[in-house]
This record gives C-alpha cells, structure tokens and sequence, in this order.
C-alpha cells in the first residue's frame, strides 16, 4: 500500500470516528428531545389541568357553604348559578384531561373521579334544596355527613392523578438524564476507542515510514566506508520508499557492473602493458646478440 493510501485511510478512519460520534449525540439528543416533547405535551399540561379541576371543585364547596349562609334570595340564586357553572368547567377540564389518563389504571382513576362527582352533585343538591327552602341547619348537616365525605373521596382521586402525573414526569426526567448519561458515556468510550486505533495505525504507518529510511541511510553509510556493492537492501513494502529503495538497488548494481567492467579493462591494460614489456626485453635482447656477431665479423675480418 502506498504510503498517500495509508494517510488517505488514517483520515478516512478519523472521519469516520467525526461521523460516528456525530451520529451517537444526534440519536441521543433526539431522545432527549422526545423525551422533552413528551412532558411539553402531556405531563405539563395534565397537571395543570388537575389542578384547574381541583381549584373548580373547591370554589364550587365554597360557593355551597356559601349559599347556605347566605340569606338573600338573589344573591342564593346567583351563588347557585356560579355553582352550576363552576361544576360545568369542572367537568369540562376533565373531558379534556381524558386523553392524557393514557394506562388502563388512569382511565380507571378518571372513571372512579366522575363517579364520586357525580354523587357528589347529586348530594349538594338536596343541600342546594334546603337551602332554598330556609333550612339552614339541616342544610349544614347533610354537608357534614354526606357532602363532605364524598368531597374527601373526590379530592383523593384528584390526588391520586396529581401524584400519577408527578410520577410520569419524573420518569420522563429520569429517562432524558439516562439519555444524556449514555450519550456521554458512548461518546467518551467510542471517542477513547477511536483515538487509540488511530494512534495504533498512525504509529504502524510511522515506523513504516521510518525504519525503511533509518535502514537506507545506515546502508549508504557502510557503503561509504567499505564500499562493498554486493550488499543490497531489503525491500520490505511496495510503497514510494520501497520503490526508492528498488532504484537505489538497481543503482548499486549498475555501480557494481561498471566497477567490474574496469577491473576487466584494467586486467587487459596491465595484460598488454606486460606482454610490451617482454618483448621489449627480447628486443633489446636480440639487439645485443646481433651486436656481439657483428663485432665477432669484425675481429676476424681484421685477422
């Protein structure tokens, strides 16, 4: 592998470490969104909601005690008519809290909650009666042994769907605090997980950089002291320094080629230069003889 492939695909994993924790905070923010959308949505609004519905119903148990104390036929009938109003908001606000009751037990609590009202308004009805008629003190003590009974069982419901409201949001509270832990604990351990494959890989592609390059330059070191060029270097990768390191080889042989072929020359050179040499000492050898003959004519001629 080349060695721009490794550092393409060092950043291709650093990237791709960019990407996936990206994507693990985008997952997780989107739960943590939901989770908020949801008690937005249905925890906040169902507990106000019950508490409009227990305010309704507490004004409408004054606007009662209040008619019985009254004596004022008008004012009566206007109490008795903020009375019958306040308990049509009261039902109102309860149709609508209906959709947030979600689980079979909400649904039973909303349908045991209607029926304590119910029996509840039939019951203050008879207060109402009495009122009108100027039965005061039987008025009051209908409301001590039924009304207000049935009032206490009112408000137990209500209370039972407070706490379920208040137990649905701190799920949701808790569920979005989980969310966030786990975000930052996948982010935390991928992000420590991906930092060391890159340092593992960065370090592998280092030292496949390095140790070629450390090998080459011990190599021409020793060929400059000893110039021996029958070594030859290891090619161990087929990336750029392999393919230095090739030519560098293929220089060394053409260097080793041509130290042979002036050996050869300068074999043949001294070859020659010894086969002149001989025969010029046979030359000059001769020359002698030829010499020597000639005097020996010489001295005999003169006889």
């Amino acid at each position: 592998m080349k060695i721009s492939q490794k550092l393409m695909a060092l950043i291709a994993l650093a990237a791709l470490a960019i990407v996936l924790l990206t994507a693990v905070n985008y997952s997780k923010f989107q739960d943590v969104q939901m989770r908020s959308q949801e008690i937005s949505d249905d925890a906040v609004p169902s507990v106000v909601l019950i508490g409009e519905i227990s305010l309704g119903f507490a004004t409408a148990r004054r606007d009662v005690l209040g008619h019985i104390i009254e004596t004022d036929t008008e004012k009566m009938k206007v109490i008795e008519a903020q009375l019958n109003e306040e308990i049509t908001q009261v039902h109102t606000k309860i149709d609508a809290y209906r959709k947030y009751a979600g689980s079979d037990a909400g649904k039973q609590n909303i349908a045991e909650l209607e029926k304590q009202l119910a029996t509840w308004e039939s019951s203050i009805k008879e207060v109402i009666h009495l009122s009108n008629g100027g039965s005061q003190d039987a008025a009051q003590e209908v409301v001590r042994n039924k009304v207000t009974p049935i009032a206490m069982k009112v408000f137990e419901q209500l209370n039972i769907a407070t706490k379920r409201n208040l137990e649905g949001t701190d799920a949701a509270k808790a569920a979005i605090n989980n969310s966030i832990s786990a975000a930052i604990s996948i982010s935390v351990g991928l992000g420590i997980a991906l930092i060391i494959a890159i340092i593992v890989i960065g370090l592998f592609i280092a030292r496949s950089i390095t140790n070629p390059l450390n090998e080459m330059r011990s190599f021409v070191v020793q060929l400059g002291n000893d110039y021996d060029f029958t070594r030859r270097l290891r090619i161990q990768n087929r990336d750029e320094i392999g393919e230095s390191l090739t030519a560098l080889n293929g220089l060394i042989d053409t260097l080793q080629n041509s130290l042979k072929q002036l050996s050869r020359i300068g074999r043949d050179v001294t070859g020659t230069a010894t086969g002149l040499s001989t025969a010029s000492h046979q030359l000059s050898a001769t020359s002698q003889d030829v010499s020597s003959a000639a005097s020996s004519m010489a001295a005999g001629l003169k006889k």
